[in-house]
């Protein structure tokens, strides 16, 4: 177990014991495959983009060496590396992250809705270039926005009152009281 994969040549040696001198030599020569790898892809969805959340989706499970789970770590059998990550909805806007030391999927506070993919690939540690990739997807929806109606009192049209109302005190923003600079009216 463990033998990295290769050729491996070993030549041996047979004598009589009656004639000591009475030899010969033969080579065995075994092949040795890597493991069979196998990445799975991975998907999420309803994930919270403005309060973002981390370690929403684990990438491993599903992925095998041999048909034996795939680990990552000191004793892991794999190692991971994003091929490809999020693209941004708009240049500079945050992205679902892929950490390649833990296998979890982030979302970043701020991340504007829609469908991510992030392309990943894990090798096996004693085959560095035994690899698979697979594609986690990522749904970020927007927040919950709720603006409520609101009746003022009646008031005299020739008098006027320029403060009558608030419209956004009773609106919330993903369950909290709106802030203006976070909605556009």
């Amino acid at each position: 177990a463990g033998v990295p994969a290769g050729t491996y040549t070993i030549t041996y040696e047979i004598c009589e014991n009656l004639n000591p001198s009475n030899c010969d030599q033969a080579t065995v020569t075994v092949d040795v495959l890597p493991g069979v790898i196998l990445a799975d892809d991975d998907s999420v969805s309803g994930i919270n983009g403005l309060s973002g959340a981390a370690n929403v989706l684990s990438v491993l499970p599903g992925d095998t060496v041999n048909g034996n789970p795939a680990t990552l770590g000191g004793a892991g059998n794999v190692t991971m590396s994003v091929v490809t990550p999020a693209v941004p909805v708009n240049v500079g806007d945050p992205v679902p992250t892929l950490n390649a030391v833990t296998g979890q999927v982030s979302v970043l506070a701020g991340t504007p809705a829609a469908n991510y993919t992030i392309t990943y690939e894990i090798c096996e540690v004693i085959n560095p270039t035994n690899c698979d990739q697979a594609v986690a997807a990522i749904g970020v929806v927007a927040a919950p926005i709720v603006a409520v109606d609101d009746n003022p009192a009646s008031l005299d049209g020739a008098v006027g009152n320029p403060s009558l109302v608030n419209a956004f005190t009773n609106d919330t923003l993903n369950g909290a009281p709106v802030n203006v600079a976070d909605i556009t009216a």
